[in-house]
This record gives C-alpha cells, sequence and structure tokens, in this order.
C-alpha cells in the first residue's frame, strides 16, 4: 500500500504574484510560512440532475461536477511577523505605501480606487500547500485576502487571522522544486513591547488620553464577489460591502473614565496603539460599553468602523503601519 500520510508533514509557502490568471512557478522560491495548518475548501461546483434513469436509487450520472466559477477558500492564521504580515495586509486592503529607506515604512490603508485584478492591478499572492510525496502537493493562484483581524492581549505575541479566496479551484498533482526559506521569526511582535495606547473622541482628535489595555482585536472584511466571465468561469473579483469593529479592553483608571464619559455622546473615536514595529489607527462609533467587575475593573469597549461622519472629516476608518528591513518595491511615498 501507499505510504500513509501525516497532516503534520505539509508546508505552506507563499509568494508575491506578478499576473492575476498565472499561479507563481513550482521553481520559484517561497517563503514558508510559520503559520496554524489549514484545509482548503475547493468549491467544485455540483449540479444535481433530475433524473434516475429508470433506476430507484440515484445513480453517479445523476450529477455534474465542475470547477467553472470556482473559488479556493481557506484560512490563514498565525503570530504576527513583521517580515511577512506586509504581504497578507497588502492583499486585504490593495492599497500601500512604501518608504525609500530603512525601516520600509509600510502604510496600509482601504484602497479609494478597487484595483482590476484581471488588468494585474492590485495585490495577489500564490499559495502552495506541499506535501512531501511527489505529484501530491496543490497550488492556488490569484489569492485575495477578504477578511483580516489583528488581536493581542498581556504576555502573548500579536496573532492575526486572515480568509482567502483563489481564482480557481486550484491544481492538485503538484511538485514545488524552488528554494523555500523558512519564515524568519525574529520578526515576531509582542503585545509588552507597546510603546503607546490612545483614544480620542474630540472632533479633531488632537487631544488623546493614555488608556492602559488588557487586550484589543480589529477586524475589517470585505464581499469576495465574482465579475465578468470567462472560459475559466469568471473574470476577476470584485471587493464590496467593506466593514469593520474593534474591541478594547482598558484597565479602569482616571483616564479610561473620562474617555468613557465623553465616548457615551456619540462622538466619532480614534483608538491607537504603537508597537515599534507595528502601529495602527482606527475610527469608529462606540455601539456597546460592558463593565467588568469581576476584580480587574476593566472597560470593554465595541466600537464599528466609519470611513467618514458628517461633522467630523475622517478620510481612513483603519490605518496600519509595518516597519521591517525589506525593500518590496511598492508604491514608494
Amino acid at each position: 500500500m501507499d505510504q500513509p500520510r501525516d497532516s503534520r508533514e505539509l508546508r505552506f509557502g507563499f509568494k508575491e504574484q506578478s499576473a492575476f490568471d498565472t499561479p507563481e512557478a513550482l521553481d520559484a522560491a517561497f517563503v514558508e510560512a510559520v503559520i496554524d495548518p489549514f484545509s482548503v475548501d475547493r468549491d467544485i461546483i455540483i449540479v444535481e440532475l433530475p433524473a434516475n434513469h429508470g433506476s430507484r436509487n440515484p445513480v453517479q450520472q445523476d450529477s455534474a461536477h465542475s470547477t467553472k466559477g470556482s473559488s479556493a477558500t481557506f484560512s490563514v492564521n498565525g503570530p504576527v511577523n513583521k517580515n511577512t504580515v506586509d504581504q497578507f495586509l497588502y492583499a486585504f486592503f490593495q492599497k500601500v505605501v512604501e518608504g525609500a529607506d530603512t525601516e520600509f515604512t509600510k502604510t496600509f490603508t482601504y484602497f479609494t480606487t478597487h484595483p482590476i485584478f484581471s488588468d494585474d492591478e492590485g495585490h495577489f499572492l500564490t499559495w502552495i500547500v506541499r506535501r512531501p510525496q511527489t505529484l501530491t502537493s496543490s497550488r492556488y493562484g490569484g489569492c485575495v485576502c477578504s477578511g483580516f483581524k489583528l488581536s493581542g492581549a498581556r504576555d502573548e505575541t500579536l496573532k492575526f487571522e486572515s480568509s482567502w479566496y483563489g481564482f480557481g479551484a486550484g491544481t492538485d498533482g503538484e511538485t514545488p522544486s524552488g528554494t523555500w526559506t523558512v519564515d524568519d521569526m525574529s520578526g515576531l511582535v509582542y503585545f509588552n513591547d507597546c510603546l503607546s495606547a490612545t483614544l480620542s473622541f474630540d472632533a479633531g482628535f488632537d487631544t488623546p488620553i493614555d488608556v492602559v489595555v488588557k487586550d484589543f482585536e480589529i477586524e475589517g472584511s470585505h464581499e469576495y464577489e465574482k465579475a465578468g466571465h470567462s472560459s475559466s468561469g469568471y473574470e476577476a473579483p470584485v471587493l464590496s460591502g467593506r466593514k469593520g469593529t474593534f474591541k478594547v479592553h482598558l484597565m479602569r483608571d482616571d483616564s479610561a473614565d473620562e474617555a468613557i464619559a465623553n465616548l457615551k455622546n456619540g462622538s466619532l473615536v480614534e483608538f491607537a496603539m504603537d508597537f515599534g514595529t507595528l502601529a495602527f489607527t482606527i475610527t469608529g462609533k462606540i455601539t456597546a460599553i460592558e463593565t467588568d467587575d469581576s476584580g480587574t475593573l476593566t472597560e470593554s469597549l465595541t466600537c464599528d468602523m466609519y470611513a467618514a461622519y458628517s461633522s467630523e472629516t475622517v478620510s481612513e476608518p483603519l490605518t496600519i503601519v509595518v516597519e521591517n528591513e525589506i525593500d518590496r518595491g511598492w508604491p514608494a511615498a
């Protein structure tokens, strides 16, 4: 019999892709991601046919199977590493500005003009699920990130969760032959390295209040829609229906009490944290305040992100900045 396979033998690699409908070559150099193992939904299109051909029971010919219009889906989750998380963030935001010098600061905000993926605009990756046996690996091209969650808690590394769509169902029976470089873990981002955490609630956000954060999570998402048509099923995806939330637990002190009192009036809020090599700024309106009197005396604030507000000009609901020593050659500042 064939050698039994163990899921722990799986390796997961990615590479920035240049042409949307052409996955990177099997002999290309991939980065081996240090992430949780993931499985892929191949999105096979199955059509049940209304016939039984004279049989009392359904038979194989009673359904048609196709990959036309399929989009393989999977989730990529793991610790935040400044040297690779920028690739995932760009695939989500579809907009970045990169500084010209070390630390090559990369600032991510939501796109204002939707990229035309079929014209190779935007940012997308090739992912490979690599197995040790020849002709058993799988490759997924044109992968776009439709959802991204960033979270952190005291005494832990920051973590991310992301949702991905591939262009098509992917290909099986592959044998990667290029050099794979294991993701360097020297770029991990730790919650305890936080340099500052602030809340602002006035129209200009020019009076930030320092707060002590116990934990947080921020989450943004798009709807992934298939547009156009081609021999493969559709021409390119469209990202629509943008939405997001953030939640933060604050230690109860005078500053937090002052912030909470002002938040209750319905003003737009700005929450910001800086970890040195990674920072983010979020704006939104508060939707819930929860008091925890279990002894830690924390306050949980939940907000919906807003891109703009009638009386307060806010252009970006979410901005994430990553600094690393890698020149990606992305759009310059």
